[in-house]
């Protein structure tokens, strides 16, 4: 667990990133954030491996910053931090992921075809918001 003074940098990170993907969302890219940028693969206009490939950076910013902040949120101890708490964590990360993988089945047999691989990938953005607001609710 890392110190709780590292908490407040989640404050900052967050609504950044939640700003920077409204942003990207609504097709705000500034110019600045094209950048040349190397990918392992690359299926924009044409598929590609292993080269470097141009892209507006505004949603891969979005989201480390969303993740970045979230992370800092969930694995900061907190000011009185006990034995219990780690007790609590655990209760907490075995409901969050029980929870998230009945959600993600009941998708994988709801939607077909490549809608599965966003929901994929929120999957675990909502593995982590989960485990956070339970342990809060548990901690009261």
């Amino acid at each position: 667990m890392l110190a709780n003074r590292y908490k407040v940098y989640s404050y900052f990170l967050i609504p950044t990133g939640i700003l920077f993907l409204i942003f990207y969302l609504r097709g705000i890219k500034p110019e600045f954030l094209n950048i040349p940028v190397f990918a392992i693969a690359s299926t924009y206009i044409e598929n590609r491996t292993f080269s470097m490939v141009q892209t507006n950076a505004m949603d891969e910013l979005g989201f480390l910053f969303l993740i970045s902040g979230i992370l800092l949120l969930v694995l900061t101890q907190e000011k009185n931090e006990n034995f219990l708490l780690n007790e609590l964590r655990l209760k907490a990360f075995f409901f969050a992921f029980k929870f998230t993988m009945v959600l993600w089945l009941i998708c994988y047999f709801l939607f077909y075809g490549y809608i599965i691989f966003p929901i994929s990938m929120l999957s675990f953005l909502f593995f982590i918001l989960v485990y956070y607001v339970y342990f809060r609710i548990i901690c009261r």
